[in-house]
């Protein structure tokens, strides 16, 4: 890590640092257990390693699952944190701290205490590209996946539908029946002209020596 550290360090110095960077965090809720996908516990009693057997990596020392073996080909390019673990036994509160780094105080809640990553990202980061959303959540919103506090323009971009399913369309993407491109044009530029009176009446005071 102290490594790729540097060498991004240097790249931004440089003038060569990447801003088209994506990631795609994927959550598996309720999902197998470590023992059985990449923490098999070869040596510890029976009881605990579960009944799949562990297998080599390209990595020495390391074993997966025998379920994981695409993965086990590819170690040496992957990195597998084993040491997060948390003490609740709830859904609820495990998937907010997963999201978020923080347990849920209100263990009834179905509502963000704290923002989660992907709104962080979306608020310190920004978008690689103008007018394409920061944070893309498919199908839908994770479970504490929101910004709260941080405001609802931060929460994830939903598609609210399966891309395999046929006629596959993002909702609210497409114009309304009888709303062409040149109307919407023509009404972004009329809002744009009203904001800009808007500014100079502000600035100028006009508006209270009005009131």
């Amino acid at each position: 890590l102290p490594d790729i550290l540097r060498l991004r360090a240097q790249a931004a110095e440089a003038g060569h640092a990447r801003q088209d960077t994506a990631i795609i965090f994927l959550e598996l809720a309720g999902g197998p257990a470590q023992h059985e996908t990449y923490d098999p516990k070869p040596n510890a009693p029976s009881e605990y390693r579960g009944p799949l057997n562990p297998i080599k990596t390209a990595v020495p020392g390391v074993q997966f699952s025998e379920f994981m073996k695409e993965q086990a080909r590819v170690m040496d390019k992957l990195a597998v944190i084993r040491s997060i673990h948390h003490d609740s036994g709830s859904h609820r509160t495990s998937s907010h701290l997963t999201q978020t780094g923080y347990y849920l105080r209100d263990r009834q809640s179905n509502e963000n205490e704290m923002p989660s990553i992907g709104c962080i990202t979306s608020r310190v980061r920004g978008s690689n590209e103008q007018g394409i959303p920061a944070f893309v959540s498919l199908p839908r919103d994770m479970r504490f996946g929101r910004a709260a506090w941080l405001g609802k323009g931060y929460n994830p971009f939903i598609t609210a539908r399966d891309a395999d399913t046929k006629n596959f369309e993002v909702p609210n993407l497409t114009l309304l029946r009888g709303l062409t491109s040149k109307r919407l044009q023509d009404r972004k530029a009329l809002l744009k002209s009203f904001d800009a009176t808007r500014e100079i009446i502000d600035n100028n005071g006009v508006g209270d020596a009005m009131d």
